[in-house]
């Protein structure tokens, strides 16, 4: 993830606006890594936005700030986060960006079904988001990586399962 974080007058104070980000990349590596399970890893995220940052007169953009850590979080709380990190990268694999969307869009319906979406509107918007398309990467000398195919298809298959159960 990049972004440009500009400076502001009343933003986020410099140092600890950066020590949050630091924190954040730590915890996707981390993640990574698999030293830390969904659970620690959600309780982290939801402790560090408990904690405010400070305001300072020079500082960085708020709203620059707030979309990073928000982008940060939501690879931190997706649907079995580990899993989803774990998914090895291959020549001829799934094109990230369609693969990205699709699991974000499950992610969603999750968030929607336990803030109480009705069950009818919850099963039409899986059946659509069942019916997104996933492209694949050239393969051969020239081609692109993209999510391993086995992986990516077992992750799917897996928050669609859950999704199917809980709806």
């Amino acid at each position: 993830m990049a972004m440009i974080l500009r400076p502001s007058a009343n933003g986020y104070e410099r140092e600890a606006a950066m020590a949050r980000i630091r924190e954040y990349h730590a915890l996707i590596l981390a993640m990574q890594r698999g030293s830390m399970s969904d659970d620690e890893i959600k309780n982290t995220v939801l402790m560090m936005k408990a904690a405010p940052l400070e305001l300072s007169c020079q500082g960085l953009s708020v709203e620059d700030v707030d979309q990073y850590l928000s982008q940060c979080e939501k690879s931190l709380l997706r649907y079995k986060a580990v899993a989803f990190s774990t998914i090895q990268m291959a020549k001829g694999g799934y094109c990230r960006e369609d693969f990205t969307a699709k699991a974000d869009a499950y992610d969603e319906l999750i968030r929607k079904i336990g803030d109480g979406a009705d069950r009818i509107s919850a099963m039409n918007e899986l059946e659509h988001i069942r019916q997104m398309p996933v492209g694949t990467e050239k393969n051969g000398l020239f081609g692109k990586k993209g999510y391993e195919k086995t992986a990516a298809d077992a992750y799917l298959a897996d928050i669609d399962r859950y999704i199917s159960g809980i709806i």
